[in-house]
C-alpha cells in the first residue's frame, strides 16, 4: 500500500512538472547583426499584412513575431539616439511618460533597472486597459493586455523589446517571457 501511495504521488508530481513546463521551449532568433535573443517556440514572423493591420506605421518593427493563436506578440524596435548607455534610466523616463497616453488604465506590476549581458536595461511589466470610443459606430470590446517591455541602449540606438498578450493569458506567458527577455546576447559593434 505504501508503494502504491508513493507511486501515485510520484506520478502526479511528474505530470505536474510536465504540464508546468509545457510551452516553455525557446528558440534562438537574430534581431540584428549584434543582437540575438530566444523567443517562445511556435512564434512566427509577422507578415507585412499582419504588421500593417496591427501597427499601421510607415516604419514597422524590424523584428515582429506572433504566437500561433495570433494572440501574443513579441516585437523589437530601435531608433537612433544621441543618449549614452549610462543614461538609460533618464531616457526610459521619457518613454514611460508617453505610455500613459496610449492606455485608459495602467497597473504597473514591475518597474526596475537590471543588468543583462553587461548592459543596464529598464524593465516595465504592466497590465493595460483600452476602452472603446464612446461614439464609435462600430461596437468594439474593451482591450485588456499584459505587457512586458525592456529598454536598453546599444550601438548608438535605443532598443525597445515588447511582449503583449491578453490579460487573461498572463500566467501562461509571464515566466517564459521573463526568461526570453533575459536571454538577450549583445555583441560589440564592429569598428567602422
Amino acid at each position: 500500500m505504501k508503494h502504491l501511495f508513493l507511486t501515485l504521488i510520484l506520478f502526479f508530481f511528474s505530470v505536474g512538472i510536465s504540464f508546468g513546463q509545457e510551452g516553455l521551449s525557446l528558440e534562438k532568433a537574430t534581431v540584428s547583426e549584434n543582437i540575438q535573443i530566444k523567443i517562445p517556440e511556435g512564434f512566427s514572423k509577422m507578415t507585412d499584412d499582419e504588421l500593417y493591420a496591427k501597427y499601421r506605421s510607415a516604419d514597422p518593427a524590424a523584428f515582429a513575431y506572433i504566437s500561433a493563436d495570433k494572440q501574443a506578440e513579441f516585437t523589437i524596435n530601435s531608433a537612433e539616439t544621441p543618449w549614452p548607455e549610462e543614461d538609460i534610466e533618464l531616457l526610459y523616463g521619457f518613454y514611460k511618460a508617453t505610455i500613459y497616453d496610449l492606455f485608459d488604465e495602467i497597473n504597473i506590476l514591475k518597474e526596475e533597472t537590471i543588468d543583462l549581458d553587461g548592459k543596464k536595461v529598464a524593465v516595465l511589466e504592466m497590465e493595460t486597459v483600452v476602452y472603446p470610443p464612446e461614439n464609435s459606430i462600430i461596437p468594439r470590446p474593451t482591450v485588456r493586455k499584459y505587457n512586458y517591455i525592456q529598454y536598453f541602449i546599444h550601438d548608438g540606438k535605443v532598443w525597445i523589446m515588447s511582449f503583449s498578450s491578453p490579460q487573461g493569458a498572463k500566467q501562461n506567458w509571464k515566466e517564459i517571457i521573463e526568461i526570453s527577455m533575459e536571454s538577450i546576447k549583445l555583441k560589440k559593434p564592429k569598428q567602422k
